[in-house]
């Protein structure tokens, strides 16, 4: 089969946007080795894009429209005269003989446009129109196949959730120590773009206010600004750290030495699975995973300053037992 990749971030954009690229090929390419895989990447990265492929059997197509929603509209199809399927991220070729696969993040914006900023809205506005001239509506969870269907009727048919894992970039990485500054297993970690869909302000609040963490066991943020501004923390206080961006190696570094970690975020919010390939099982308090038995349910708006008895008494027996077999 022959088969058209949207690989327009791959090398440029969002980190989690070029790691769902970069994994999307890596995986077709050991999953199915017999077929013959393309992508579409900017003109500008066509020399990066060509490193980062490597040896392996991958033909790149230059993209020279911009944004990427107008390129997936006008470009993809044309690209995709000789193919059998494309596969797409949040925009689907308008036209295309090959069967259209566009793969949705989430239509948080569509129900809760309060949260994104106006350059946000705007770039996500065609998404859901073009996502009707898809066969297949691909998304990372039940929950939010079920948003796509409940806010886009008349894509509920085509919805297919398909779940997400931890990035093939870190299986090459080998994890290094992130710079907290306190010994493995003694900090609660929290991983994500610093906006107000993450959720971090109630769980700063929350776990201060409990007294959860201390100098000595911190809540450590990972990730950059993008999106509506979160108010943060004081900088002085070092029950909180934000490291920042950091790159692979850092951030399994971190996951693997994180005594638990919590994920509030309003997006995709339940059913994704946390699968850390080469990274031990820790526990989560989260509102959008189910990766092991300590997990504790939670919504998104529930996490505040006094949270029920159980969940101190969970957060209070912080440093957890020694982490299970890592799960794969």
């Amino acid at each position: 089969m022959k088969v058209l990749f949207d690989a327009y971030w791959w090398v440029e954009g969002q980190p989690s946007g070029r790691r769902v690229v970069d994994s999307f090929l890596r995986t077709w390419l050991a999953d199915w080795p017999e077929d013959e895989l393309s992508a579409a990447v900017q003109a500008r990265h066509l020399d990066r894009a060509r490193a980062l492929a490597g040896d392996a059997p991958l033909t790149l197509h230059p993209v020279r429209a911009r944004p990427h929603g107008v390129s997936v509209l006008t470009e993809l199809g044309r690209l995709a005269r000789d193919a059998d399927a494309v596969l797409s991220q949040n925009y689907t070729p308008l036209r295309a003989d090959a069967v259209r696969a566009v793969f949705i993040h989430d239509l948080m914006f569509d129900e809760h446009p309060e949260f994104f900023s106006r350059v946000e809205r705007a770039y996500f506005a065609g998404m859901p129109f073009s996502a009707r001239f898809a066969d297949v509506v691909l998304t990372s969870t039940a929950a939010e196949g079920a948003r796509i269907a409940r806010m886009r009727p008349r894509l509920a048919g085509k919805v297919r959730p398909v779940g997400l894992s931890v990035p093939e970039a870190f299986r090459s990485r080998e994890p290094r120590d992130p710079g907290v500054g306190v010994e493995p297993g003694r900090f609660l970690l929290c991983v994500g773009r610093l906006n107000v869909r993450k959720n971090v302000d109630r769980l700063i609040d929350a776990v201060l206010a409990t007294d959860l963490v201390r100098p000595d066991f911190p809540l450590v943020v990972v990730g950059e600004p993008n999106g509506l501004a979160i108010r943060g923390a004081d900088a002085d206080d070092r029950r909180v750290r934000f490291l920042g961006g950091v790159d692979d190696e850092a951030s399994s570094g971190s996951t693997s030495s994180a005594g638990c970690s919590s994920s509030p975020r309003w997006t995709r919010a339940s059913g994704c699975r946390s699968s850390r390939r080469r990274c031990p099982a820790r526990p989560w308090c989260s509102a959008t995973s189910r990766p092991s038995a300590s997990w504790r349910p939670a919504r998104p708006s529930s996490i505040r300053p006094t949270p029920p008895r159980s969940a101190q008494r969970s957060a209070r027996s912080w440093p957890v037992p020694p982490p299970a077999r890592a799960r794969r």
